[in-house]
């Protein structure tokens, strides 16, 4: 059995290649392979990964937390990966006024 964390040398540029994700189960072919991109870190526990099945089209994932527990979502491209961080950011700055607010009572 191939460790989770085994490299090659995937022709997909921008994929970190872990043989697991490529058939490393022994039960996936090329069409069901896992491309993903190392971590990109976004700063705290939110990070982004690069991915795609086989050869279909390319998408983003955003995570929140650490290996063990991370949550995440996928989105099509870079820029709605920054217009979803973007409403995040603007929604949790909503929410944080009131309990600021409260905080000097």
């Amino acid at each position: 059995m191939t460790g989770t964390h085994e490299q090659f040398a995937c022709p997909v540029p921008w994929c970190a290649g872990y043989v697991w994700d490529h058939g490393g189960d022994g039960l996936s072919g090329p069409e069901d392979w896992m491309h993903s991109s190392e971590r990109k870190p976004l700063g705290g526990l939110l990070w982004a990964v690069r991915g795609a099945v086989g050869s279909g089209p390319e998408f983003w994932s955003v995570y929140v937390g650490g290996d063990e527990n991370a949550v995440g979502t996928e989105v099509p491209d870079p820029e709605q990966l920054a217009l979803t961080l973007e409403r995040a950011a603007q929604r949790l700055r909503e929410v944080a006024r009131p309990a600021a607010s409260c905080a000097g009572d």
